[in-house]
């Protein structure tokens, strides 16, 4: 067996990825084992090849981030567990394999938001998606109950989702969408966005219509503890540390391995979240 470790990630670029790349590095070469770093592109069709490939391979177990676009089928994860290799899912588990998983109460994302919004005095909030799919709607769903709770709503005109990643002009269609939200007489006054990447979408699109933040429109996004650049160290959001939740995942992986823990189990490992006060709130 390859002394060696797979990652399989939708991608590598956005928000929590590059923190979960670097902390599962560290805590599997706390254990000597090195590290292959797998990008699906959020494609079932790929991801089960890169599963097929790892398994050729013979590395010694895998860390993998499900795609979001279609459930990943049972028999994707089976194959590794049939085979002697360890798994351990990331962000977000697939039903129906009894698996590890280090995840996060995703519904808290909005409730910690929603309740922030409403402490500085905002009533008309926002909910922006970066497309729809089960962590996204969690978060709408965990802003909408902490709104209802305090006698205010989340209307449907007042949540808005962007087009499948895969979609022709997909960037330019959100920004379209944005641009017809600050068009209105009754805009939003604060917007949670499912991740840090779409705050910054809505802050530039903001600013282009003379909107100040958070003078103008509060803030919240979504993301890593570790703030890795000169914008995110302003923004307020909800964070965890993914760096943390990588090398859980690698130190799991480990046990596994070793021996001290079983294979196939259904443990969840929920990591901490918390709001990152950052430049973009303000009270009304």
């Amino acid at each position: 067996m390859l002394e060696m470790f797979g990652l399989i990630m939708p991608e590598i670029r956005r928000t929590l990825y590059p923190s979960l790349v670097k902390g599962f590095d560290e805590g599997a070469n706390q254990d000597h084992h090195q590290v292959m770093i797998c990008n699906t592109d959020n494609s079932i069709d790929k991801q089960g090849n890169i599963i097929l490939q790892l398994m050729d391979k013979g590395v010694a177990g895998v860390a993998i981030v499900p795609t979001t676009y279609a459930p990943t089928p049972v028999q994707h994860i089976r194959y590794l567990q049939s085979n002697n290799i360890p798994v351990v899912f990331c962000h977000r588990s697939v039903e129906g394999v009894d698996a590890p998983c280090i995840s996060w109460e995703v519904e808290d994302v909005g409730r910690i938001a929603g309740q922030a919004f409403i402490d500085h005095g905002h009533k008309d909030i926002m909910y922006f998606g970066v497309y729809r799919y089960r962590i996204s709607q969690a978060h709408e769903h965990g802003l909408r109950e902490v709104l209802q709770k305090n006698g205010l709503s989340l209307p449907e005109n007042r949540v808005l989702y962007g087009p499948p990643a895969d979609e022709e002009d997909e960037d330019a269609e959100k920004e379209r969408m944005l641009r017809d939200v600050f068009k209105r007489k009754d805009r939003p006054t604060a917007i949670l966005c499912s991740d840090d990447t779409e705050a910054e979408r809505v802050y530039w699109i903001a600013t282009q219509f003379g909107l100040k933040v958070p003078d103008d429109l509060s803030i919240i996004g979504f993301g890593d503890v570790h703030r890795d650049t000169v914008f995110r160290k302003q923004l307020t959001s909800v964070a965890l540390d993914e760096l943390e939740l990588g090398r859980k995942a690698a130190g799991l992986l480990c046990q596994m391995c070793n021996g001290d823990k079983a294979v196939e189990c259904d443990d969840t490992y929920y990591m901490q979240l918390d709001l990152f006060r950052g430049n973009t709130l303000k009270r009304m």
